[in-house]
Parts: structure tokens; C-alpha cells; sequence
């Protein structure tokens, strides 16, 4: 008799904003004085609001917010955060802002990474006049995702049980095919708001992967990090 197996290959793991690099999924999540990443990008306010004002003169009559998150690694460099899909126009605000935070050195973080949130101080109220106005102290802030490695470790530990829900009682019959299970790690350290796309269609497996996600507990006290963790599915005799 023919016995099935379902083999499950984690393909990738991914956060949903990030650039997967060395430092992102190896490192801890460092410090930086905020005052220090303030100085530099107000020395730059010029060349970050030209990228906003370049953007919103393709906007005649409206307007729209830029922001940008962006990586220092151990070195003081700027790797910028993946953004969601914008307008043509705004993408290239989006890569005006990349390309200026590429070409400043920072301070070197103290013991790991740190992940800085520069949203532009441009308003519809403001833009006639900000050009004679330091940066807005509220754009620069230090955001302190859940470390990468803190995540892997603890995906780790339950993967017995993803692997499990490809099995049986949940599936009957093994097919091939890719699963992948999207959630975010909450300030309280639960996960949340998961959502599992397969090409599979079965609902207990994807209840199954569910449950299994929602018994994962993360340290607290970071802002809410996106996760990503997707599967292929194989079958083998």
C-alpha cells in the first residue's frame, strides 16, 4: 500500500515591510539617541521636503503624505523598508527619499539595528511657508520592531505542529501546493490578524495553521512587526 507524506519546505521567511539582509535577521534591535538621528536629517530638511513638494506639484490641487522607514545597520548605514505599492509619482517621491537617506552616514547603532520612521512636516497649511522652518521634531522617530531572530526562534519551536496540519487529520489526501500565513505581532506580544492564503483548498488545514499561529507568544513592548512565513507543499511517495 502506498503511503503519502506531505513534505513541507519553509521557502521563505519574510517581513511584509522589510528587506531580508544579514543584519535584519541576525541582529537585535539597537539604540540610537533620537536627538542625534534628529540633527542629521534637519541638516537635510531642504533635499527630504524638495522630495514632497516635487510629488505634490503632480498633485494640482491636492494633496497626499510621504513617509519612509528605513534600517541602520551596525555601520551607520541607511537600507530603506519595502513601502506598499503608490502611483507612479509617488514611487518616485518614495525613491527621492531612499536615495538621500542612502547617502548619509549615521551614528552607529549601540548593540544591533534600529528602524527610524522620517515622515515629511509638509501639510497643506505649512507648504507656502515651511522653507524658512527647522523639521518638525515629530518627523524622526525611532520604531522598535520585534528583532528578526526573536521571531525565527519562536517559529521554530511550532513548526512540528505547522507540519502537522499537512497531515492527516486535516488532509486527507496530500497536494502539492504553496501556503503561506501572514500575521502581526501585537504590542502585548500575541499574534494577530491572521490571515492564511493557500493554494489548497481546505478549510481545516487553514484552521488548523490558525490555531497553531495564535498560540505563539512574542516578548512585549515592541510596536506591532508584520510577519510572513509561506510553505510549499509537496508529495511524496
Amino acid at each position: 500500500m502506498k503511503k503519502f507524506l506531505a513534505a513541507v519546505l519553509l521557502l521563505f521567511c519574510t517581513n511584509s515591510f522589510a528587506n531580508t539582509d544579514t543584519y535584519f535577521d541576525q541582529y537585535p534591535i539597537g539604540y540610537i539617541s533620537e536627538n542625534l538621528l534628529y540633527d542629521l536629517m534637519n541638516q537635510n530638511r531642504d533635499k527630504l521636503r524638495q522630495c514632497h513638494q516635487n510629488y505634490l506639484q503632480k498633485l494640482p490641487g491636492g494633496f497626499d503624505s510621504l513617509a519612509l522607514e528605513f534600517q541602520i545597520d551596525p555601520q551607520g548605514y541607511a537600507k530603506p523598508l519595502k513601502s506598499e505599492p503608490a502611483s507612479a509619482s509617488k514611487e518616485e517621491a518614495l525613491n527621492c527619499l531612499k536615495s538621500l537617506v542612502r547617502s548619509m552616514k549615521f551614528p552607529a547603532p549601540v548593540y544591533g539595528i534600529v528602524f527610524v520612521r522620517f515622515e515629511s512636516d509638509i501639510d497643506m497649511q505649512n507648504a507656502p511657508t515651511i522653507s524658512s522652518m527647522e523639521l518638525s521634531r515629530n518627523s524622526v522617530t525611532v520604531v522598535p520592531y520585534v528583532p528578526q531572530k526573536i521571531i525565527a526562534s519562536v517559529v521554530d519551536m511550532y513548526m512540528p505542529y505547522y507540519r502537522g496540519c499537512f497531515g492527516k487529520p486535516f488532509i486527507e489526501k496530500t497536494k502539492p501546493g504553496k501556503v503561506s500565513i501572514k500575521w502581526n505581532i501585537s504590542e502585548a506580544g500575541n499574534a494577530v490578524d491572521i490571515q492564511v492564503t493557500s493554494s489548497i483548498d481546505n478549510d481545516k488545514m487553514k484552521q488548523c495553521l490558525t490555531q497553531v499561529t495564535e498560540q505563539q507568544r512574542y516578548p512585549s513592548g515592541y510596536v506591532k512587526t508584520s510577519v510572513e512565513r509561506s510553505f510549499n507543499v509537496q508529495k511524496v511517495f
